[in-house]
């Protein structure tokens, strides 16, 4: 029996209320972004001790290149949603100012064509 004792929250469940299941079905999956976070952390802290940098070193350096690479990650993903934001200011906001502009325009000849007659 495999078996991973860790904490995460529930991002699916994978069977129904009194469904029959069998050995080996999936019952439901666990989040787990921080286990593999977790993983990566040690992995390259044991890569740096194993260079020869001592573990306490080994695991601020590691920590640190961590925090880096998240936080680059995040630009990306404030990047995405500003180029998002303005992709949707064109495609709805724009054609609706045009619109707008084309309908006062026919108010202003419509109405200057009452007051001139």
């Amino acid at each position: 029996m495999n078996s991973l004792q860790d904490n995460g929250y529930v991002t699916a469940l994978e069977v129904e209320d009194n469904q029959t299941v069998r050995a080996g079905n999936v019952l439901f999956r666990i989040d787990d972004r921080d286990y593999r976070a977790k993983q990566r952390l040690t992995a390259t802290a044991a890569m740096l001790a194993g260079k020869g940098m001592d573990q306490a070193a080994a695991a601020r350096a590691a920590t640190s290149l961590l925090g880096k690479a998240v936080s680059g990650q995040a630009t990306v993903i404030a990047f995405d949603s500003a180029f998002f934001a303005v992709a949707l200011l064109f495609v709805f906001a724009a054609p609706m100012l045009v619109a707008i502009k084309i309908g006062l325009g026919r108010y202003a000849k419509a109405h200057a064509t009452h007051t001139v007659a």
